[in-house]
């Protein structure tokens, strides 16, 4: 017949491990946003961006004159 446990086993390591990976989740986050920022900062000050910028503001004001 023996006794219920009614406690689950592991919920209080689970949430020590989930404390320890928080700054490897931030770390993930972080890197990701970085990576986007930069690079998007990069190719905007770029020359090849530049030139395309203006060929298609120079396309779109002959297409709107016409």
């Amino acid at each position: 017949m023996g006794r219920k446990c009614r406690r689950k086993l592991g919920i209080g390591g689970k949430f020590m491990i989930d404390i320890f990976l928080i700054p490897f989740y931030a770390f993930k986050w972080v890197f990701s946003l970085a990576f986007w920022y930069y690079g998007l900062y990069f190719l905007m000050n770029t020359e090849t961006y530049e030139n395309a910028s203006d060929k298609l503001k120079e396309r779109w004001n002959e297409l709107r004159q016409k």
